[in-house]
């Protein structure tokens, strides 16, 4: 029984081993075609600093400037300031994240206005639903601009980013690598100042 057991944890770590590095490996491939068609997509755009696309959480300004410029092509130049919302509710994940609540200022922060760690855990998980919808916004933009003959793209990245997430998380940054090799579809210029 004993060695039924031994064998049976073995099992079980090689298992976790292998599924953590294929996890570790896919997020990777994920990050790096996101990265890649964002800061490929805003290079054709002449969007300015697309090196953002590679920083995290700056990544998200990236992709919102993205969707503020095709915005504004199509509403005669008026900028929703898109990139601002998108790097405001990424920024509430890590300005409430474990690592900084062991900190003296938050334990301050509060005390002072009584904030309970549930309250702060619903805040996070708020702000993470609304990243997932607003990045799923983002791209339903991009594709209909950069891929629009691949109606599949966006059902695909709907699926991926929510059910399928720890099955293949590098899918939409897969298809948002192949739609930003496409030029934007019917856009006339606009001069950027941003």
């Amino acid at each position: 029984m004993q060695e039924m057991i031994n064998s049976f944890g073995a099992m079980l770590v090689i298992f976790l081993i292998i599924s953590g590095m294929y996890l570790l490996i896919a997020f990777f491939l994920s990050y790096i075609f996101t990265a890649l068609g964002i800061y490929r997509i805003m290079e054709k755009r002449n969007i300015p600093n697309a090196f953002l696309a590679w920083i995290p959480v700056a990544n998200m300004w990236a992709l919102g400037s993205v969707y503020d410029d095709i915005k504004k092509k199509e509403d005669d130049g008026k900028d929703p300031k898109f990139r601002i919302i998108m790097l405001a509710v990424n920024l509430v994940p890590v300005l409430f994240s474990s690592s900084l609540r062991s900190t003296p200022f938050f334990y301050q922060f509060q005390s002072n206005i009584h904030f309970s760690l549930d309250l702060v855990s619903g805040i996070t998980s708020i702000a993470f639903i609304t990243q997932i919808v607003l990045y799923l916004i983002c791209l339903k933009t991009i594709f209909e601009k950069h891929a629009p003959n691949k109606s599949s793209y966006f059902p695909l990245s709907v699926l991926f980013t929510t059910i399928f997430v720890l099955i293949a998380p590098f899918v939409p940054g897969l298809l948002i690598y192949k739609a930003s090799k496409n030029e934007p579809e019917n856009e006339q210029k606009i001069h950027h100042n941003m």
